[in-house]
C-alpha cells in the first residue's frame, strides 16, 4: 500500500534534515519532534534504572553488573517485623529484607511515567529537565544522596541504559514522523 502525502519531496526532506535541530532545540520544531524524543530518551532510560533499582534492593545483579552493598545484620534485625514473623534474633537477622526500600520513596520516584508528544510527564520526586541539548534526570528525595557512595542510585555505567533511551528515542522520533508528519 502506497502512502500519498501532501507534502512534496523536498519539503519531507527538509523536515527529515532539521531533525537533529529540532532535538537540540536549535529550529523552531512545530511537529513535536524534540518532545518525543526528550520524553521517550527519559521515559526509556527511567524503565532500565527503575527495573535495575528492584533487582538490587532485592539483593541481585543488574544486567549491566551493578548490586548494592548488602545491609549490615544489625540492620536487618532493627527493621519492624511483619506480621507473622518470628521475634526471634536468629530469624530477625537470616530474614530477606529489601536493600532500600524502607519507605520506597527513592524507588517511586525512578518509575518510569508517560512519554509521548505532550512531553514527558515526571513523577513525585523525580527530575526532569531538558533544556537544549542536555537531559538531567534522577531523583529529588533529599536522602539519596547520601546512599550514593555505598549504594548508587544511577550506577556509573549507566551511560549503556542511555545509548539504549537514545536508539529507542531515534525510533519513536521515525514512528512520530511517519504516522504524524510525513
Amino acid at each position: 500500500m502506497v502512502k500519498r502525502t501532501q507534502r512534496s519531496i523536498r519539503s519531507i526532506r527538509t523536515i527529515i534534515n532539521n531533525v537533529p535541530s529540532y532535538i537540540s532545540g536549535e529550529k523552531s520544531d512545530r511537529y513535536g519532534i524534540g518532545r518525543v524524543f526528550w520524553s521517550t530518551l527519559a521515559n526509556e532510560f527511567y524503565s532500565q534504572l527503575y527495573e535495575s533499582y528492584e533487582v538490587r534492593a532485592a539483593g541481585g545483579q543488574d544486567e549491566l553488573g551493578n548490586s548494592f552493598a548488602p545491609l549490615a545484620k544489625s540492620t536487618i534485625a532493627s527493621r519492624p517485623l511483619k506480621r507473622g514473623q518470628s521475634s526471634l534474633r536468629a530469624d530477625r537477622e537470616s530474614r530477606d529484607v529489601l536493600i532500600m526500600r524502607v519507605t520506597d520513596a527513592i524507588f517511586k520516584s525512578l518509575k518510569p511515567s508517560k512519554a509521548g508528544t505532550n512531553g514527558y510527564r515526571k513523577r513525585k520526586n523525580q527530575i526532569y529537565e531538558q533544556v537544549g541539548k542536555t537531559l538531567k534526570l534522577g531523583t529529588t528525595v533529599k536522602y539519596a544522596k547520601f546512599h550514593n557512595k555505598t549504594r548508587p542510585v544511577i550506577p556509573e555505567n549507566a551511560d549503556e541504559w542511555a545509548s539504549i533511551a537514545t536508539k529507542r528515542a531515534f525510533a519513536a522520533v521515525a514512528i512520530h514522523l511517519s504516522d504524524n508528519v510525513i
